[in-house]
């Protein structure tokens, strides 16, 4: 079971490079913290993911590998994700079929790819 974010940051920003994000951690980010601070609670909340859906994967693992695949690999395509004011992240949704919101929507984003 995946847990709930209790107290997310708010107003939560369009952009996660924003100031809002930034300030609304406790403690604040300094600029350049991703890295120490967001990026492993962020990997750690993706892992959770790919662990509760272990039981699913394998059975499609083993049979590529009975068909001669040896790369194993878990693809996790545009996960919606929500920071607390500790800086946790927690996966909201994950979207399979790699539909890019920001595409469609520009207006919910400062920047799209």
């Amino acid at each position: 079971r995946m847990p709930v974010c209790e107290a997310p940051v708010t107003p939560y920003p369009r952009s996660t490079d924003s100031p809002i994000l930034r300030d609304n951690i406790v403690p604040p980010l300094a600029r350049g913290e991703w890295e120490q601070r967001l990026y492993p609670a962020l990997y750690k909340a993706l892992l959770r993911v790919v662990l509760l859906a272990r039981r699913q994967i394998l059975p499609v693992d083993d049979e590529l590998a009975r068909a001669g695949f040896v790369q194993r690999r878990v693809q996790v395509l545009q996960p919606d994700v929500i920071f607390d004011r500790a800086g946790n992240a927690f996966v909201i949704e994950m979207n399979t079929n790699g539909f890019m919101v920001g595409a469609l929507h520009a207006e919910f984003f400062d920047a799209t790819a």
